[in-house]
């Protein structure tokens, strides 16, 4: 017979990551909540519960002004989260990302960037932050090192779409849209 461990924040982190998976936000909080509550130095369920805040959503708010200060709110408690699963463990690069990329849907473009640069620099093999930092770099009008940076998580996995994506959408914005169609046609040789 499996013996369950009711009392281990991994026990609680892992059911967490379940719930997570099903898209149940409010279960997965709770989850990562009694993960805390039995291991507050337990950077990676803040991580988890910081990710699962940030994009939880509610659809029972019809209003559009409800909407968006929930949505602010979400957001900063998922930065909050973050906050202190980097507090807890300052070379988590997971947590870096996750806060870049609240940072960023929060318009925080300049913080984002810094985020994804540390996450980078703790685990430059993370392909992720790449396309992320390309992103922000990117909307936050810096075009011409979104479009450096987006070239090397290309050259670091050239079968990944999402930089393609990325950096044929910036060049098409730019006007130059022989490269984007370019950049996209590879893909569909291979």
């Amino acid at each position: 017979a499996i013996t369950l461990e009711p009392h281990s924040a991994l026990f609680y982190m892992n059911i967490g990551n379940a719930f997570k998976d099903q898209k149940k936000d409010k279960e997965a909080v709770t989850s990562y909540n009694r993960s805390i509550k039995l291991r507050p130095n337990h950077a990676q369920a803040y991580n988890n519960r910081g990710l699962v805040e940030g994009l939880a959503h509610d659809p029972q708010l019809a209003d559009s002004a409800q909407r968006c200060e929930s949505t602010l709110r979400r957001y900063n408690e998922a930065i909050s989260s973050l906050d202190k699963a980097i507090e807890l463990d300052a070379c988590y690069s997971a947590a870096y990302i996750n806060r870049g990329y609240m940072l960023h849907k929060l318009g925080e473009h300049q913080k984002s960037i810094t985020n994804y640069k540390l996450a980078i620099m703790l685990n430059p093999e993370i392909k992720e932050a790449y396309n992320s930092l390309g992103i922000s770099f990117s909307d936050s009008g810096q075009k011409d090192d979104a479009i450096i940076i987006l070239q090397k998580s290309i050259i670091f996995d050239p079968n990944w779409y999402a930089p393609r994506l990325s950096l044929s959408n910036i060049l098409r914005g730019l006007g130059r849209y022989q490269e984007a169609i370019s950049l996209l046609i590879v893909n569909l040789k291979t």
